[in-house]
């Protein structure tokens, strides 16, 4: 008896009642099954320790670990839950809008992929973003294997939970790297920024991002754990109060602390995607308050909240439009600039900086918008924005920063993959919205309500925060994955999804499915090593040694993202050609085949970057001086490079 009464309070405590073996299966699970199922879960709460991943042996530590390590989990899980379906298919997916406008968006992504400037790119991305149409699908699958074994609402609840905890321990060590700056602690990962932490994430904008939406889920749980009124479900009333009193204490404890040290963390972002973020959400947490209160009282101070936030919103966009126009355009401010990007440590030029940076986001929008005018239909390829940047970049920004990327998901859509790829991304969110506002709406009134309406108010506001930042950032393997548990929880607000009438499958079924899962498997597995090798060998070029040889076997090991490894070895060559012509000629010669070799391979590839004509130009021109016949390629070179890119000047 006290064995099942702890196991029953645990069970309260995470909130996965619904982890029972044989919840919603209408058929109990046999041994073999439930084992399935639980490595299953297993993997699913593996891939929610994605943001804590750093992989300082490989080239950008903060991104590629994170979406090797997420992929790989994915894939195991993804296979193993395929042969529990074909023994079970209970645990199909629930019909649901929201999963079919993802499936849609990303067969869209690939068909836009197949049009645009550069299919390899659009696929696989490259190392410094790790996105691309196969890290869509990896996402895709893993929302449909969270909402086919965590069937109902409760079960999404305990990831979430689950989730904060990991984001608890991101916002401490962000907070510790805060103080480490006046109390001298030894800790690892130094940041690159003198006035903005990001933490494990690498990025101060993704660890803003990341934690606001932590602060309002937090807050969701700790507001709906005060709860005193009955949630009617099934018929039969269940007290929000059931848990001892010291297991609630606990909770709202963590979840207190997972809201403060989350907006301290928000805070030492320095995001101003964070705090647009942190306003819009503020704003819809209000506004929804003030549409499902229950007394006038509560509605008076809601709508009272929401005036001052669309107030301070007002207030805060005004001081950044005043911000942005009084930026000084003259040569000195530009070149205080790339100062303070490249040289100066204690951020001399913050502000001019903070402005000049404000300036870029929005030429990248403009230029977005003006590349997708050109190919409305379909774009010029997911992740192909480098190559509008070139072609449409105002002169102030083009001898800046260069972005791949339009920092606004509205405008990638558009400008990548046309209007119909717009229009997918707008539907997906316009539903979801539609989906929390109409079960809201089914809950409100004394009789029908539920107290898991105030967890879902913090939800609308974390989706709206996380929408929001959307329109000022590019995607990542945390904000992807915060995105993918809130639209589970979207997936499942309609109530538990009915079972599937169990069939008997025969073996002549079994058998190529369980082969074909084994081959997924063996396919991931050794793709992801051959990525992390690559990444790895990228690296290493630093240290003593043959760079060259590095990256040469980094671009052996997976030629798909072979751009950056190219780039370097192009570069190296001719930074060191004069040096080496004369030291090791015939060593000069051989590398100088290959660069010529691989630039050609990544020139068909990616025939459109103009940044590889710049590269080789540079190159050509170096060899030139003691390989005369190598100036014609250098003049060709530079002409496709200035077509392609008119006004970005050369900083090969």
């Amino acid at each position: 008896m006290p064995i099942e009464r702890r196991k029953n309070r645990a069970l309260r405590v995470l909130s996965i009642k619904s982890w029972s073996p044989d919840a919603a299966v209408a058929v109990p699970l046999r041994q073999h099954e439930t084992a399935l199922l639980w490595l299953i879960r297993f993997g699913i709460v593996a891939v929610l320790l994605t943001p804590l991943v750093v992989t300082p042996s490989t080239l950008y530590p903060f991104v590629v670990g994170k979406a090797l390590y997420s992929r790989t989990i994915i894939e195991v899980v993804v296979a193993l839950w395929a042969l529990l379906v074909v023994s079970k298919p209970q645990f199909l997916p629930p019909r649901s809008w929201l999963l079919g406008l993802l499936a849609i968006g990303v067969a869209w992504s690939f068909v836009a992929a197949c049009l645009g400037v550069s299919l390899q790119r659009s696929l696989w991305s490259d190392f410094q973003r790790m996105t691309g149409w196969i890290d869509a699908v990896h996402w895709l699958a893993f929302v449909v294997v969270v909402v086919s074994i965590f069937r109902d609402v409760a079960g999404i609840r305990s990831l979430l939970n689950l989730q904060l905890g990991v984001g608890l321990l991101v916002a401490v060590f962000a907070a510790l790297m805060a103080l480490s700056r006046s109390l001298d602690l030894p800790l690892p990962l130094p940041e690159r920024e003198v006035r903005r932490i990001g933490g494990l994430l690498g990025n101060a904008n993704f660890l803003g991002a990341y934690c606001i939406v932590n602060a309002f889920i937090a807050l969701g749980f700790l507001a709906q754990s005060f709860g005193g009124g009955a949630k009617r479900e099934s018929g039969r009333a269940h007290s929000n109060t059931a848990q001892p009193a010291g297991i609630r204490l606990a909770l709202r404890v963590f979840w207190t602390l997972v809201a403060l040290t989350s907006l301290w963390a928000m805070a030492t972002s320095g995001s101003f995607g964070a705090y647009a973020g942190l306003g819009v959400g503020s704003f819809v947490l209000a506004l929804a308050y003030a549409w499902q209160a229950r007394t006038v009282a509560a509605r008076r101070f809601a709508t009272v909240g929401v005036g001052v936030v669309l107030v301070a919103g007002l207030l805060g966009a005004g001081t950044m439009v005043r911000f942005i126009v009084t930026l000084p355009t003259d040569e000195a401010s530009m070149g205080n600039y790339r100062a303070y990007r490249e040289d100066t440590p204690a951020g001399s030029y913050v502000s001019n900086a903070q402005r000049l940076s404000a300036v870029q986001r929005i030429e990248a929008i403009e230029t977005g918008l003006e590349a997708a005018l050109e190919r409305p239909l379909w774009g010029w390829g997911p992740e192909n924005f480098i190559v509008i940047w070139g072609r449409y970049v105002d002169k102030r920004a083009a001898d800046l920063e260069i972005h791949d990327s339009a920092h606004n998901k509205i405008v990638e859509e558009a400008a990548t993959k046309g209007l119909l790829g717009l229009a997918l991304y707008v539907a997906l969110w316009v539903f979801v919205f539609v989906a929390v506002a109409r079960n809201l709406r089914r809950g409100n009134g004394e009789t029908a309500h539920r107290d898991d309406d105030v967890f879902l108010v913090f939800a609308a506001a974390a989706l709206a925060a996380s929408f929001a930042q959307s329109l000022t950032l590019f995607d990542s393997a945390t904000t992807t994955l915060q995105q993918m548990l809130l639209f589970a929880l979207v997936v499942h607000l309609r109530g538990p999804s009915r079972p599937v009438e169990p069939k008997r499958q025969t073996l002549w079924l079994r058998l190529p499915i369980a082969l074909g899962c084994v081959a997924l498997v063996a396919a991931g597995l050794a793709t992801n090593r051959s990525i992390l090798g690559s990444a790895t060998a990228t690296l290493r070029i630093g240290e003593p040694g043959r760079p060259a040889a590095q990256l040469e076997r980094a671009i052996d090991l997976f030629e798909p993202l072979a751009g950056e490894p190219r780039l370097l070895l192009i570069r190296n060559l001719a930074n060191k050609w004069q040096a080496l012509r004369v030291s090791d000629s015939a060593e000069a010669k051989r590398l100088l085949r290959v660069a010529e070799r691989e630039g050609e391979r990544a020139l068909a590839a990616e025939p459109e970057n103009w940044l590889l004509h710049h590269v080789l130009a540079h190159l050509y021109e170096t060899v030139s001086k003691t390989e005369p016949e190598y100036a014609t390629l250098a003049t060709y070179h530079r002409r496709r490079g200035t077509e392609m890119a008119p006004l970005v000047s050369h900083r090969s």
